[in-house]
């Protein structure tokens, strides 16, 4: 099997569960910007362990620092709306 293949599928597993245990944990009354705040600090450490050990070539560009930083802007804004939809559901229900 394609490596590719084993991380698109990897990607998509855990996805599938980051989803389902941010439900289950918005559903026990864990603020949604709280729980942005836990993942965002929890992807930070395992980002830079990956960093370290991958040494992957760091972008110093400008213009492609600046589409770097506009995907984890909009990434970060995609996760808070995510975790508030989850509790405007479940406060409705």
């Amino acid at each position: 099997m394609a490596i590719w293949l084993i991380y698109a599928m990897s990607c998509v597993g855990l996805w599938g569960v980051w989803g389902f245990v941010a439900k289950l944990t918005t559903a026990r009354g864990v603020h949604p910007v709280a729980l942005s705040a836990i993942s965002s600090v929890i992807g930070l450490v395992l980002t830079w362990l990956t960093v370290y050990f991958v040494q992957p070539p760091l972008e110093r560009t400008t213009p492609n620092l600046t589409f770097a930083l506009i995907t984890g802007m909009c990434g970060s804004l995609g996760g808070i709306a995510f975790f508030l939809a989850f509790l405007r559901f479940f406060r409705n229900q």
